[in-house]
């Protein structure tokens, strides 16, 4: 089992929650705001089986071609967690000065 978290700018992020309803992925939306694209965004978590991860990153980048993200707010950010039910998981990124 694989969480995949997307942080969608915010003129990208309805489209992309629709996307992701279509193909039938349960998404839970988190707002945030400021610091890392420094407008509002939407942050998505997608629990899928392992096999099902390349089909949800196709359709995040097909999205991300299509409007061709050319702003913060037109972008999306995929990460993908692996995640064991009934645990937890915690992710951290190594920030470059």
């Amino acid at each position: 089992m694989k969480v995949v978290m997307c942080i969608a700018g915010q003129k990208i992020a309805p489209d992309l929650l629709e996307k992701l309803e279509q193909n039938n992925y349960r998404v839970t939306r988190l707002a945030s705001e400021g610091g890392f694209l420094r407008r509002g965004n939407a942050t998505y978590l997608i629990g899928v089986e392992d096999d099902e991860v390349s089909r949800l990153l196709g359709i995040v980048d097909d999205l991300k071609a299509q409007n061709g993200h050319t702003s913060s707010a037109q972008s999306v950010l995929a990460i993908v967690l692996d995640a064991e039910a009934g645990g937890a998981f915690v992710h951290t990124n190594k920030q470059q000065s």
